[in-house]
């Protein structure tokens, strides 16, 4: 079912079982790290309410504790688990680009915990198109936090060797989904009393992002 790389769990995606896929969710529940594909380039999570965990991810992706982490949901719903009131715009935008490459930065709710926003009200989520990433997602019973499987200010990487080779054993399983292509990051969206504001311009163009409000 899997191989190993210097003693790596690496999963075929192509042949996880509901076990595999439960013991994924065990892990992230027990403050594992996980990395697995999205719809945009590999992400690597962990449990958003185990603070260890979330220290570890910043350590070994060598991030800026200042630098916010994001939530990803496999189901649409979810942001009614994770954010504050939504308003006519932020609907909108879900409407028309969920499940997909856009990000949307608003008023976390009481479940999201400060450490993951340096401290901010506002939080940043987005809800994965990724198959794999969703069987995952939809079974947590808690907040992921997922951010790009690659160490700061490196490439971008879009295979699971890339990811290995620079995470080695400080990553509890790999998922590897094959070679991705090599597309933008997600489009990041700000919304803060209806006013939008375009933060980062991803995969989605800031005309289409406009043009649906």
């Amino acid at each position: 079912m899997y191989n190993r790389e210097e003693e790596c769990i690496i999963l075929d995606s192509k042949k996880l079982t509901t076990y595999d896929i439960d013991n994924i969710i065990i892990m992230l529940e027990q403050g594992g790290i996980v990395v697995f594909p999205t719809d945009t380039v590999y992400g690597i999570a962990c449990n958003a309410s185990n603070i260890e965990s979330v220290k570890k991810l910043y350590n070994i992706k060598r991030r800026d504790y200042e630098k916010p982490m994001m939530v990803l949901v496999g189901n649409i719903g979810d942001i009614y688990k994770y954010t504050d009131v939504l308003g006519e715009n932020t609907k909108k935008l879900i409407e028309k680009f969920w499940p997909g490459p856009l990000s949307l930065v608003l008023n976390k709710s009481k479940v999201i915990p400060y450490y993951i926003t340096n401290g901010s009200e506002k939080v940043g989520i987005r809800c994965t198109s990724n198959r794999v990433a969703q069987l995952i997602l939809n079974k947590c019973n808690f907040p992921v936090v997922v951010t790009s499987a690659n160490i700061s200010n490196y490439e971008n990487c879009y295979n699971i060797e890339q990811i290995v080779s620079q995470f080695k054993l400080n990553v509890d399983i790999y998922i590897d989904g094959g070679p991705l292509e090599s597309n933008k990051p997600s489009t990041i969206v700000e919304i803060d009393k209806e006013e939008v504001k375009i933060i980062r311009e991803g995969v989605i163009k800031k005309e289409e992002v406009y043009k649906c409000l």
